[in-house]
C-alpha cells in the first residue's frame, strides 16, 4: 500500500512538473548571433525588437559572430534592461545575401516569378533589411534575391528602386511555403553617402505589385525604417528549399 501511495504521488508530481512547463509561454524571434569568442559555443542573441536572450542550454554550434537566426524559446528568468534568460527549443539560421546588380547575364536565374510578402513582414534591424515571405512550390530549390535594377533606376522623387526577385526553378506549385531571408544593406553606400531612401517592388500573385518605401542609415539602424518582426509569430521555415 505504500508503495502505491509513493507510486501515486511521483505521477502527480511529474504531471504538475508538466502542467507548470506546459504553461511556459514560448516564443519565436528573428535575431543576431554575438560570440565574443569565435571559438566558444557560448552566444547571445541580439532579437532585432531590442531585447538580448542568454541561452541556458549552451550546446556545440556552428553559428559564427553575426549570423541572422530564427529562434523559438521560453523566458526562464528576466535580468532587466530588456535581457532575458532563456531555453531554446529551436535555432536555425537565417538564408543571409548581398543584393545585386541586375545584369543580362543574370537575368534568367534572377527570374521574376510572383511570391507573397506582408507589408508588415519587412522591417530593417541590425544593417539588414528583412523578408518574410510565401511561396508555392514542391520539392524544387528556389531562389530569392534583392536586385538593383540597370543603371540603378530611381522613382521621380529620388528613391533607388529595388526589386525582391523570385525564381521557382519551375517548380510544381503544390504548397504554400514559407521562408525567411536578410539582405546587406552596407553595400548600397556610394562615397560621402551617409544614408539613402529607396523603393521596393515585388510581384505578387495575381499580378499585383506590392511597394515598400523605407530609408536606411549607414550603420545606425535605430535612424533606419524599423519594424521589429512581432514575437509568437509562427511560420513553417524550409531552409533548404530556398537559396
Amino acid at each position: 500500500m505504500k508503495r502505491l501511495v509513493v507510486a501515486v504521488i511521483f505521477l502527480m508530481a511529474i504531471l504538475s512538473a508538466c502542467n507548470k512547463e506546459d504553461k511556459l509561454p514560448e516564443w519565436m524571434g528573428i535575431g543576431t548571433i554575438e560570440k565574443s569568442i569565435a571559438s566558444s559555443n557560448e552566444f547571445t542573441i541580439a532579437l532585432d525588437g531590442g531585447d538580448r536572450l542568454l541561452p541556458n542550454n549552451i550546446y556545440e554550434n556552428s553559428f559564427e559572430n553575426g549570423d541572422r537566426v530564427v529562434v523559438s524559446y521560453t523566458v526562464t528568468n528576466s535580468l532587466g534592461n530588456g535581457e532575458f534568460e532563456v531555453d531554446i527549443y529551436d535555432l536555425d539560421d537565417i538564408l543571409t545575401k548581398e543584393i545585386v546588380q541586375l545584369t543580362e547575364a543574370i537575368q534568367d536565374s534572377i527570374g521574376n516569378d510572383p511570391i507573397y510578402v506582408k507589408e508588415d513582414n519587412i522591417w530593417i534591424a541590425n544593417n539588414y533589411i528583412n523578408f518574410v515571405f510565401e511561396y508555392y512550390g514542391q520539392y524544387t530549390i528556389h531562389y530569392v534575391n534583392l536586385v538593383k535594377l540597370y543603371e540603378d533606376t530611381h522613382t521621380d522623387d529620388g528613391r533607388l528602386i529595388l526589386e525582391f526577385r523570385h525564381n521557382s526553378n519551375d517548380d510544381f506549385s503544390s504548397y504554400l511555403q514559407s521562408g525567411v531571408v536578410s539582405f546587406n544593406l552596407e553595400g548600397l553606400q556610394d562615397d560621402g553617402q551617409d544614408s539613402i531612401e529607396f523603393l521596393v517592388r515585388i510581384k505578387e500573385y495575381d499580378d499585383e505589385i506590392l511597394e515598400w518605401e523605407g530609408s536606411y542609415t549607414f550603420g545606425n539602424t535605430q535612424k533606419s525604417t524599423q519594424f521589429a518582426w512581432p514575437k509568437n509569430q509562427k511560420i513553417d521555415i524550409l531552409p533548404y528549399q530556398i537559396k
